[in-house]
């Protein structure tokens, strides 16, 4: 596990990791469980870091059309 973030209430932990192929994924987590997790591997650590950006930011439109 390389790295956590707390961003907000709605996730209990955000993660960047390293798979079985040493390839950067993201996983976010609440109550213990995995409610999304990067689609795809990637070769660079700060592309995985952009592609959770762009869901997170994709999570925040949704939330704000919601209310």
């Amino acid at each position: 596990m390389e790295k956590m973030f707390h961003p907000s209430p709605m996730f209990e932990k955000i993660e960047l990791y390293q798979d079985h192929d040493s390839k950067w994924r993201w996983r976010i987590s609440k109550n213990g469980r995995i409610i999304a997790s990067s689609p795809n591997s990637f070769d660079e650590k700060k592309e995985c870091l952009l592609a959770l950006k762009t869901f997170g930011a994709q999570i925040l439109r949704w939330s704000e059309n919601d209310t």
